[in-house]
Parts: structure tokens; sequence; C-alpha cells
């Protein structure tokens, strides 16, 4: 049953200007990551912060009429299209993960991408999700780390163009935690998934390369735009350079990095 509730549109949506992008250059990640895991069919699984719904589109094809799927959002209306669906192993739910409670125990997979680092109860909706899991259930969070890029070489052919580049990059944790968010979550989250007492932990991160007329390009395009003001009121960049910067992605040879997204996973005992 797909239920949809109306609510405010979240702030990661705003920030990464909608949830496409991100589908199309991390969902392969993503179901790699989960399909070896070895999915079973009729199983339990809850995708938190469920976006635009690729993710559990795709866990209600693999788990079968048997198994059930509930996707959750703090705003559920871009998953309106998944009750045209009308796919019965799969059910929309409105949940704030940071301040809602899940009933424990209840699924055999949890995944969230690019959710908790928003989240500024996030270490509560980590211990959440755990206590959701089903013993032997497994735990899948992927979040950017805005840290580990501040110092990385971008591979663009002008230098003037990577040393104004550079600059801007260093802008994002600090705007980030402005906001309350902790720009350094990913990589800290392989050590606190063993915190929680999950075994088999395991972490990876991916470092995207995006040229100008990209999703991840656009995106990172997307972000800078809604976020200018608070950069420029900070004293962190100037409007003329922010200018600059967005006249770069109308360059085809300009290319950006984007955060490196740390994916982790661990299991209940």
């Amino acid at each position: 049953m797909v239920q949809l509730i109306r609510n405010e549109v979240p702030q990661r949506t705003q920030q990464f200007g909608g949830f496409a992008g991100i589908e199309q250059i991390y969902d392969a990640q993503t179901i790699g990551y989960l399909e070896a895991l070895d999915i079973a069919v009729g199983g339990r699984y809850l995708e938190v912060g469920a976006g635009g719904g690729s993710i559990a589109r795709w866990l209600a094809e693999r788990v079968g009429p048997e198994g059930q799927v509930v996707a959750t959002d703090i705003d559920t209306r871009l998953l309106a299209g998944l009750a045209d669906l009308r796919v019965p192993n799969l059910e929309v739910q409105r949940h704030d993960i940071g301040k809602e409670e899940l009933p424990e125990q209840s699924f055999d997979l949890i995944h969230a991408r690019l959710v908790l680092i928003h989240v500024p109860e996030r270490q509560a909706a980590l211990a959440r999700l755990v206590a959701a899991l089903k013993s032997g259930g497994w735990l899948v969070i992927e979040d950017f780390d805005h840290e580990l890029i501040e110092d990385r070489a971008f591979p663009v052919r002008n230098t003037a163009h990577a040393a104004l580049l550079q600059k801007m990059v260093q802008v994002l944790p600090r705007v980030m935690a402005a906001r309350g968010h902790e720009t350094g979550w990913g990589r800290r989250l392989y050590t606190r998934l063993h915190e929680h007492g999950l075994v088999e932990v395991g972490m990876e991160g991916r470092l995207v390369v995006a040229n100008s007329t990209s999703p991840g390009a656009q995106t990172y395009r997307g972000f800078f735009e809604r976020t200018r003001a608070e950069a420029v009121a900070a004293g962190l960049v100037t409007e003329q350079e922010v200018e600059r910067f967005q006249v770069l992605f109308d360059d085809p040879e300009f290319t950006c990095t984007l955060p490196i997204m740390m994916s982790v996973w661990g299991r209940r005992p």
C-alpha cells in the first residue's frame, strides 16, 4: 500500500538540486553494494530518505511479491510516482528519522543515502536504524565527506580555473558546518557502526570527476547557486567569484570533482 502525505520540501532536496542527478550518478554503485549482501526474496526492507524512489523501486522488484519494502522520507511528494506503479509490496510513509522512532528488530536490510549528514540528530538516528534491524540484518549508509576533498587537485586544463574551483570547494565544508552538518561524517561511519556493535563492517569511498554537462556537475552548480548568499555574507567568497565559477559550467572542457561518497555496511549479530 502506498500512502502519500504532503509536507515541506526537505532541505537536502534544495541543496543538491533534486534527486535525478544523484540517482544517475550513484544508483549503480548503491545497487552493487546491496546485491553483494545477497538480498533474499520475501524479506522486509527499509529505504530511509527515499528521495525520488529509484532504490525503493529496485528493492521492491528484487524481494518479490512475498517481500515488503517500506520507503520513508520527511517529504513524500517526490515519491508520488510510486503510487502509479501500484506495487503491492511497496509502502511509502512520511517519517522523520531524526525525531521519530522505528519499530525495533523489524527489517532484514536498511539503506540510507545522503540522509543522516543532513539530520542534526544524526547520532540518535543512527542508533534507531541499528535498533530497527533484525538479528542478522544489514545496515548500509552512504554519505558525502566534504572534508576529504579540500586539498585535492582538480583536473582542469586552465590553472586559473583550478585555483577558483579550489577556493569554491573549500567553501563547502564551512557552509555545511554553519548549517549544522558534520562535514567529516562520512569518514567516521566505519567507526560508528563498530561502536553500535555491528559486525562484518566494511567501507569504500568513491570520487567522481564530472564534466560540465554531466548530472554531477549540474547538481554541484545548483548547490553553489543555492548557497551563494550564505557564502558571500560570511566573507568566504565574493559575488564576482561565484559568477565566474558559474560560468565555468558552460565550458564543455571544464571538469570538477564531487565530494567523496563514503559507503559503509555492517550486520547486526
